[in-house]
């Protein structure tokens, strides 16, 4: 008897395994799931207000290609796209990363900012699903003191992350873009 009950507890053992992921693959969906209203984006030249030169054809380039990677959205011009994406660069700043007068090792660390706003608009109607959002990313840079060129070697990298996050602010899963709110702002769910 003892061979029999051996046989049942493998037997679910080797079931439970098989019905565990039969329940998670029902409901786990890798990458990007949630279906977007707007099935082609364009996204207009960025603006520059900040005193970085050459920003806006940088990161005008890195959220084309940003886009192209996800797998939702195709890259069309302005009077055939579902959805208008407007960015400007607000300002990049430099802050010094030491919190105490004592604190000399610190004091040769320098945060740099970038901060930019986001506007997604329907491209067909001109209902905006949101407006002005701002974006900002931060970076710890070492000056040894030759800061100038040292800054503008981090500056792609602050362009990938500002970038990624507004990639990620457009395909946002919480978002509710069918919302019947007349408002701008993004109802998430």
């Amino acid at each position: 008897m003892s061979t029999e009950l051996m046989l049942n507890f493998l037997s679910y053992c080797a079931i439970f395994p098989v019905l565990l992921l039969a329940g998670c693959t029902s409901t786990y969906h890798l990458g990007k799931s949630e279906p977007l209203p707007f099935e082609s984006i364009c996204v207009k030249i960025v603006g520059n207000e900040s005193f970085v030169p050459q920003i806006q054809a940088l990161i005008t380039r890195k959220l084309g290609d940003g886009f192209a990677r996800d797998s939702r959205l195709v890259l069309s011009g302005e009077t055939d796209a579902d959805a208008i994406l407007n960015v400007v660069v607000l300002a990049s700043d430099q802050k010094t990363s030491a919190t105490s007068s004592s604190d000399t090792e610190l004091a040769s660390y320098l945060a740099i900012s970038l901060r930019a706003t986001c506007s997604l608009i329907d491209g067909k109607t001109g209902r905006e699903y949101f407006t002005n959002e701002v974006v900002s990313v931060e970076m710890d840079l070492l000056s040894d003191g030759n800061y100038s060129s040292r800054r503008y070697q981090v500056m792609p990298k602050l362009c990938d992350e500002l970038v990624n996050k507004i990639v990620n602010l457009v395909g946002h899963p919480w978002i509710d873009y069918a919302s019947k709110d007349d408002s701008s702002v993004p109802i998430c769910r």
